[in-house]
């Protein structure tokens, strides 16, 4: 509520002894107050009865605003993992003709012939499965080891050397690290 500015009434000067009458302004600034808690405000009375009753009349129910805040029927599905794993495949094959396209003849037959879909998928869990890092390397060491002795023992002795040695040794090898890998990988998760 803005209240009304009123001029400060200009004092005289006051003489030792005189008083101040201000009871002139006091009353009328009483009669101002009385006036103004008389008077009607610009907004009408509400009581609480009319504003229920505006309440009710204009509430909507619980059924007609979930019929107004349903969305708009989508012409598409809705977004699935299935669609986002074709949209990868489709944009991996366009890569890959872009690339191949690129490449001499004799590399872009080999790259069409690696990157068919079955050779692929045979790749990928071998490489997963396979390829054991540790196995390789210790099935290289026991290669290694093996190979050197049974050298020297068939340069000492006479004997000819055994070239599938080399490849039994090397699997023998693999499938023993492999093996310990994986049972410490599980003894480990069981402790855990």
């Amino acid at each position: 509520m803005s209240q009304e500015r009123h001029p400060i009434p200009e004092h005289k000067e006051l003489k030792k002894g005189q008083e101040l009458d201000v009871s002139e302004e006091v009353s009328k600034n009483l009669e101002r107050l009385e006036a103004m808690e008389s008077a009607p405000e610009n907004e009408p009375e509400v009581s609480a009865e009319t504003i229920r009753k505006s309440i009710e009349t204009e509430a909507k129910s619980a059924e007609q605003i979930k019929e107004t805040e349903k969305p708009a029927e989508q012409t598409d599905k809705p977004y699935s993992v299935h669609m986002h794993a074709k949209l990868k495949v489709e944009a991996y094959q366009k890569i890959l003709k872009d690339i191949q396209a690129r490449l001499s003849t004799k590399d872009r037959r080999f790259s069409r012939f690696v990157h068919k879909p079955i050779i692929e998928t045979v790749s990928e869990v071998a490489s997963k499965t396979v390829a054991r890092p540790v196995g390789i390397a210790w099935g290289s060491i026991i290669t290694f080891i093996g190979v050197t002795i049974s050298l020297l023992y068939a340069y000492r002795y006479g004997i000819p050397f055994n070239y599938l040695l080399f490849i039994l040794l090397f699997i023998s090898g693999y499938i023993f690290a492999t093996v310990l890998e994986l049972g410490a990988k599980v003894l480990i998760r069981r402790k855990s």
